[in-house]
């Protein structure tokens, strides 16, 4: 039997993508075009991320559940995905929005780590 790998693998979300290499409209959407519903309960998580001002945050969870005032779903605890924006995810797009991109979920430990480019180093 092969022995299993324990290296540990990081994820980073692009914000672009293979069919930006075709000519016409990007697939990736904007942050100023992205949709977030005004009335989602992620949008107080925004507000604080942006009162951070820090280039680089880690956020535990437990955090995030005090912020957005309810525990987290069971998708978020399970899944890296649900923290890197689509359409289907409000709470990662509310991040993304504010200039934060995901650096790195871990799920054991509860930290989601986010980086902010247009924020110098502190």
């Amino acid at each position: 039997m092969p022995k299993q790998s324990t290296e540990k693998i990081t994820a980073l979300y692009c914000r672009l993508s293979r069919d930006d290499e075709n000519e016409g409209e990007s697939a990736v959407v904007p942050v100023d075009k992205r949709y977030v519903a005004k009335t989602t309960s992620f949008t107080v998580l925004g507000d604080y991320l942006i009162k951070q001002g820090k280039s680089v945050l880690k956020l535990p969870f437990d955090e995030v559940e005090r912020v957005i005032g309810k525990k987290l779903c069971a998708s978020a605890l399970k899944y890296h995905s649900y923290w890197y924006p689509a359409k289907d995810r409000p709470m990662a797009n509310v991040i993304y929005n504010t200039g934060y991109d995901v650096k790195s979920v871990d799920l054991k430990g509860r930290v989601i780590t986010l980086v902010n480019p247009t924020l110098e180093v502190v």
